[in-house]
């Protein structure tokens, strides 16, 4: 008589429950959900609170530059006056070529 063939079982052979039970509606899950969507929300209002908070304080930022800017200005403007005083100016006939550029005329910065 010759041995029968064994079939090896692994993990994937092994029944369980899991899968059966009705998955209609489980309040225990309802309730989780509802918490966690309620913890999300709550991170997001102050996500929210945060990023308005930034863009206050960067819209602040812009109001104190251009005060700063025009104080500049001014300080400029009356600092010239002063230099392009009648005494003060010398009286040149030649004309003075500032820039030679085809585009037209940039600021130019040199440090």
């Amino acid at each position: 008589m010759a041995i029968p063939p064994r079939t090896i079982r692994t993990m994937q052979d092994i029944r369980t429950h899991s899968g059966r039970a009705s998955e209609n509606f489980v309040p225990y899950k309802a309730y989780m959900r509802l918490s966690c969507l309620e913890m999300e929300k709550f991170r997001r209002s102050q996500e929210r609170e945060k990023s308005l908070n930034r863009i206050k304080n960067i819209e602040q930022r812009f109001k104190d530059i251009e005060a700063e800017k025009s104080s500049i200005m001014v300080q400029i403007s009356e600092q010239a006056g002063e230099s392009q005083s009648p005494a003060a100016a010398p009286v040149s006939t030649q004309k003075t070529v500032v820039n030679n550029d085809p585009v037209g005329s940039r600021f130019r910065f040199r440090y």
